[in-house]
């Protein structure tokens, strides 16, 4: 049809119409292109009453079309049991879980075309009975160090919620995945080292913390390590000060060596050397002081302090400043 014969069939509104009509089918075709959005990444999971606290970061892809919600769901390990929320913002909090079992959650944005992909499932979460009944959350990054025939673990973690029991205690396990002895330990603070592993074998360890409400869960497991079959040697204690007192004394303040690298600690052994024709004198103890006695009267001495480990020694502290012991 000429565009005569189109102009005398309809009116002259009708030719623009068609024209919007052409726009509005490429905008169809344009919106036909954009899909789900991509996946979430999940920052933390805090537990809390009978419920959990999911904070994520958006997904770097939104499919082509500006995510409005997210879906939250989190599942019972090992039951049937599932809690699921939406909203709009980072975190949201999930409710009507069930207190003392391990959950984890995953998350999905949402945008105009559907729900996306979830999240990989976060770590394991204890919903709370109550703040002062909970137990505490698993210790968070968990570093392994091979040691003789063990490993000394590195560990930390979130603080515990208001109101709730301070973490008293900390258990470490370590378990090879080649068939290495197993080994546990219990500590008192955020380093602890897990000995009778088998030299050579790998290993990979997990902590746990308790309070007055009993332990939680494991946390993730560390890096591999390999226990060595020779202990390092213990550190050199540093000296604080050296002191004179009556009856040609010296006194001898260290700091004492870790006890964490894989042997025992004996004692500590206190060399005091005259630069001015003094008497050499040793003596040792199983803790600082040290106290030599039997110097000689009005003379000059500088001292050092060597660790005795189980198995070897460690090398002398640095010389302490000269001291200038009493006159009879």
């Amino acid at each position: 049809m000429s565009r005569s014969g189109l102009r005398a069939r309809h009116p002259r509104w009708f030719v623009p119409l068609i024209a919007v009509a052409l726009v509005g089918i490429s905008g169809a075709a344009g919106a036909a292109a954009a899909t789900v959005p991509g996946p979430v990444t999940i920052t933390s999971v805090t537990a809390g009453v009978q419920s959990a606290s999911v904070a994520f970061s958006a997904p770097t892809d939104d499919g082509g079309s500006p995510v409005f919600a997210y879906t939250v769901t989190c599942m019972a390990t090992g039951r049937p049991l599932t809690a699921s929320r939406s909203g709009k913002v980072s975190p949201l909090r999930v409710g009507g879980m069930v207190f003392g079992i391990p959950y984890t959650c995953r998350v999905a944005a949402r945008n105009r075309v559907g729900l996306g992909t979830f999240s990989p499932p976060s770590a394991s979460v204890v919903p709370l009975v109550s703040v002062r009944r909970a137990r505490p959350a698993p210790p968070t990054v968990v570093h392994a160090i091979p040691v003789f025939k063990g490993a000394l673990i590195e560990f930390g973690g979130p603080p515990p919620p208001p109101r709730s029991r301070q973490q008293t205690e900390f258990r470490g396990k370590c378990t090879s995945t080649d068939g290495g002895i197993r080994g546990t330990r219990r500590v008192h603070h955020r380093a602890l080292v897990v000995l009778g592993l088998t030299a050579g074998k790998t290993y990979t360890c997990r902590v746990q913390a308790s309070n007055g409400n009993g332990f939680g869960l494991y946390s993730a497991a560390s890096n591999p390590v390999v226990p060595g079959a020779h202990p390092l040697p213990p550190p050199a204690p540093a000296i604080r000060e050296v002191f004179a007192s009556l009856g040609q004394r010296l006194t001898v303040v260290f700091t004492r060596a870790p006890a964490f690298l894989g042997q025992e600690i004996r004692d500590y052994r206190a060399t005091c050397r005259s630069s001015d024709g003094g008497t050499e004198r040793s003596a040792s103890a199983e803790s600082p002081p040290i106290v030599l006695r039997g110097l000689s009267p009005a003379k000059t001495y500088t001292c050092q302090v060597v660790t005795h480990g189980e198995v070897s020694d460690s090398p002398p502290s640095k010389p302490s400043a000269p001291v200038v012991t009493l006159a009879m």
